[in-house]
């Protein structure tokens, strides 16, 4: 996706089948920093909403923002997503059933 300079962006998303993702305290605050860390030096963040099984950020794209930058923030916020995924089933010891399937 490219992002316009300028420009706010409702970003969210839900865990499989609406399940937790969040389970405990640590973890809101375990996202708030991934979220800091990973989108904070492209985008301000306006708005966030964090609820036990899903997320929703509203971000808004500095108008300094060149195509080259637009791109990084695509791939910064998968990064957020996955990023935060592994070390949730990390800590909990837990992985995605669906990959498991035999």
């Amino acid at each position: 996706m490219i992002f316009l300079p300028g420009e706010f962006y409702h970003v969210y998303n839900r865990g499989n089948n609406k399940q937790l993702i969040f389970l405990e305290n640590d973890n809101y605050i375990y996202f708030l920093q991934k979220m800091k860390k990973e989108i904070a030096a492209i985008a301000d963040i306006a708005a966030y909403c964090l609820m036990p099984n899903h997320y929703h950020i509203i971000l808004y794209v500095r108008e300094d923002t060149d195509e080259n930058k637009s791109k990084i923030l695509s791939r910064k916020l998968g990064t957020l997503q996955s990023s935060y995924a592994q070390g949730m089933n990390k800590r909990y010891g837990t992985v995605d059933l669906y990959f498991n399937k035999k």
